[in-house]
């Protein structure tokens, strides 16, 4: 058999192993339901959903890389930071939440509510609206990975658009020697105007 007649040989010879191997697939393989149609899978997803499930991974990652948190309070043995980030169709704003369990504060409490807030938001890395283009595309990247095909008139408004829509909130539950809450501090920072704004709430 010359080399031509082989290797027809053996590609017609492969092309019956592929084809048992397909057909025992077929038969011990039930066929599945078409998920591309089904409603609950196949809904869009947008850029909203992107950035804000990926800020919630990232939120998630936070407290088991670094103890960014353990000055100006104390904390009850075994209770550390709880992070999410999410977005308030109420009230039209993402938000990325860092919640502590304190048995004391410093007086003042909000300096120390403020410094937390300011140290949580920059862990996401999340450029400033001032940033070159690359700079804003690059550091996104990970968070909104479209986001890159815009032209760079659109990456900018949506960076804009987005960084302007996020409250960065820290909330300070204060607990009692038997564990129950007796009051709760919160510090919420606005990225629109870099506003700072605080609530205190006691329990009886």
């Amino acid at each position: 058999m010359n080399a031509g007649r082989s290797a027809a040989f053996c590609l017609f010879l492969g092309s019956l192993i592929f084809a048992s191997v397909a057909a025992d697939a077929a038969e011990t393989v039930e066929k599945g339901v078409a998920l591309q149609n089904n409603a609950l899978l196949s809904r869009p997803v947008t850029l909203l959903d992107f950035f804000v499930n990926n800020l919630n991974a990232r939120a998630i990652e936070i407290p088991r890389e670094r103890d960014l948190y353990k000055q100006g309070y104390k904390s009850p043995e075994g209770r550390g930071p709880s992070t999410e980030a999410g977005y308030d169709p109420g009230h039209q704003r993402i938000y990325l939440r860092l919640s502590l369990t304190a048995i004391r504060m410093d007086d003042p409490w909000r300096p120390v509510c403020a410094k937390r807030a300011t140290i949580f938001y920059q862990q996401f890395s999340l450029p400033s609206s001032d940033w070159d283009e690359r700079g804003k595309k690059d550091l996104l990247r990970r968070y909104i990975g479209p986001l890159i095909q815009m032209e760079p008139a659109k990456v900018s408004e949506a960076v804009a658009i987005l960084l302007d829509s996020i409250v960065t909130v820290v909330e300070f539950n204060m607990v009692a020697d038997n564990g129950s809450v007796k009051a709760t501090r919160t510090c919420y920072l606005d990225n629109k105007g870099g506003k700072l704004t605080y609530e205190e709430r006691a329990y009886k």
